[in-house]
């Protein structure tokens, strides 16, 4: 999920970066890379607090069961 997540969102910025190097605003592909940064960071803290859960959870259910 992580993945296509980042797929898409490479996919619309690449066509928004294409756009805006082409019509010349900076300004806007200025915004364009800060958002960027933006949402992989938050894609990545989602997706990380996810995986942390799930191997707690299953370091739980390991103790609970008898060897």
């Amino acid at each position: 999920m992580e993945l296509y997540l980042k797929l898409a969102w490479f996919g619309i910025a690449s066509i928004l970066t294409v756009i805006f190097v082409f019509n010349a605003m900076p300004y806007c592909l200025a915004i364009l890379m800060f958002s960027s940064i933006l949402v992989f960071t938050i894609i990545e803290y989602v997706f990380k607090d996810s995986k942390d859960k799930s191997q707690k959870e299953t370091l739980k259910d390991e103790q609970k069961t008898p060897s």
